[in-house]
């Protein structure tokens, strides 16, 4: 075993002696700054933006059918609608079908699809009678099921139809 480490000092011993060429000397300058130039770092991928938008004409009935669901809308814009336990909305303009295990009830709901899923809850006992459907002030949050689980959160009005109308 003294044999080999023996070798290797008389080689390093041997390799001091040598004056290195200018070429050496630039290339190990160069490895050099390589060494203590700080990498630049990418920068974090944005957040995926989630972006509940008004469902367009003919949204609610191609997924819903003739039922009359109920709606969570801001003002005059629906953002969701369910019947029984089918739900749709527009998520980033695309339209999404959701699921529910529950039937859509006064009270709001959860749905589910593949990629996102959305609660919605009553935020006050006391209802607004609307034409033909009761109202109350409700939240929805929107999320993706993915391992980003962004989310949205909108406050605004569940509205179901009541038995006339």
């Amino acid at each position: 075993m003294r044999g080999p480490a023996f070798a290797a000092l008389a080689l390093l011993a041997a390799c001091a002696e040598q004056e290195p060429s200018a070429a050496e000397n630039d290339a190990f300058a160069r490895n050099l700054e390589n060494l203590a130039a700080p990498k630049e770092e990418e920068p974090p991928a944005p957040e995926p933006a989630l972006n509940l938008v008004p469902l367009q004409p003919g949204d609610v009935e191609a997924a819903l059918g003739q039922a009359r669901p109920c709606d969570f809308a801001v003002g005059d814009r629906i953002l969701f609608a369910a019947a029984g336990r089918a739900g749709v909305a527009r998520i980033n303009g695309l339209t999404v079908r959701m699921g529910a295990t529950l039937p859509t009830s006064p009270t709001g709901g959860f749905f589910e699809g593949q990629r996102f899923a959305i609660s919605i809850g009553r935020l006050v006992d006391e209802i607004a009678p609307v034409e033909n459907a009761t109202s109350w002030p409700a939240k929805l949050v929107l999320t993706e099921r993915s391992g980003e689980h962004a989310e949205q959160r909108i406050e605004g009005a569940w509205r179901c139809p009541t038995g006339s109308g």
